[in-house]
C-alpha cells in the first residue's frame, strides 16, 4: 500500500505540474482542431489580401495552406512531446523555447518549400525565408499570449471560487456542528447505539472535510 503511494505521489505532482502550464495541452484533439481551422482562417485571409483580379487566389491559399498546416501541426506534435518538460521551466523559458520550435519549423519548411516548389535566386529567397520568419514569429507571441491571457483568467476564476466555498464553509460548519451535536444529545437517552455511530459519523465527516479542504 505505501509502495503505491509513493508512486501516486509522483503522478500526481506531473499532472500538477501540466495544469499549472499556460499553453494548453496539444496533445488533445479538440486543441490541434482548434489551431487547425484558425491557422486556415488566417490564411483565408492572406489569399482574400493577396488577390488582385478575383476574390481569392486559390492557387495561393493551397499553397499557404499546405505549408501552415505542415508547420502547424507539426510544432504542435512538438510541443505536445515536450509539454511536461515546459512545464517545469519558467513562463519566460518555455515561451522562449516555444517560439524557437516554432521558428525552426518555419525555418526547415520554408527553406524545403523555396527549393522544391518554387525555386528563387539567393537573395529572394533568403528576404522570403525572413519574411515567413518574421510573421510567424508575430502570431506565435500573439497565440501565447491569447494562451496566458486565458489561463490566468481561468486561475483568477478558480481563486474567487475557492474563495466563496471557504467563506460558505466557515459560515455552515458552526451551525452544522452545532445541529450535530444537539441531534447526538437527543439519541444518547433514547437510542445510545445510534448516538455513538453519529460521533463516529461526524468524526469521519470532518477528517474528510479537513483531508480536501485545500482541494477545489
Amino acid at each position: 500500500m505505501a509502495a503505491r503511494h509513493n508512486r501516486e505521489r509522483p503522478a500526481q505532482a506531473v499532472a500538477d505540474s501540466d495544469a499549472d502550464f499556460y499553453v494548453p495541452d496539444l496533445c488533445r484533439v479538440r486543441a490541434v482542431f482548434l489551431l487547425v481551422v484558425t491557422s486556415e482562417l488566417l490564411v483565408l485571409v492572406l489569399s482574400i489580401v493577396q488577390a488582385e483580379s478575383h476574390w481569392i487566389d486559390w492557387n495561393y491559399f493551397g499553397l499557404l495552406s499546405l505549408f501552415v498546416q505542415w508547420t502547424v501541426l507539426t510544432s504542435a506534435a512538438l510541443i505536445c512531446l515536450m509539454r511536461r518538460w515546459l512545464s517545469r521551466l519558467t513562463v519566460t523559458r518555455a515561451t522562449t523555447v516555444i517560439v524557437a520550435i516554432v521558428m525552426l519549423d518555419v525555418l526547415a519548411f520554408s527553406l524545403f518549400a523555396d527549393s522544391v516548389l518554387h525555386p528563387q535566386p539567393g537573395l529572394e529567397a533568403w528576404q522570403g525565408v525572413a519574411k515567413k520568419l518574421l510573421l510567424a514569429l508575430l502570431i506565435t507571441l500573439m497565440v501565447l499570449r491569447y494562451f496566458y491571457m486565458q489561463f490566468q483568467w481561468q486561475q483568477q476564476r478558480e481563486s474567487e471560487m475557492q474563495a466563496r466555498l471557504t467563506a460558505l464553509q466557515a459560515r455552515i460548519h458552526p451551525h452544522f456542528l452545532f445541529n450535530s451535536m444537539n441531534t447526538i444529545a437527543s439519541l444518547i437517552v433514547v437510542n445510545p447505539e445510534r448516538a455513538e455511530d453519529a460521533v463516529l459519523d461526524l468524526s469521519e465527516l470532518f477528517r474528510a472535510s479537513l483531508r480536501t479542504g485545500d482541494r477545489l
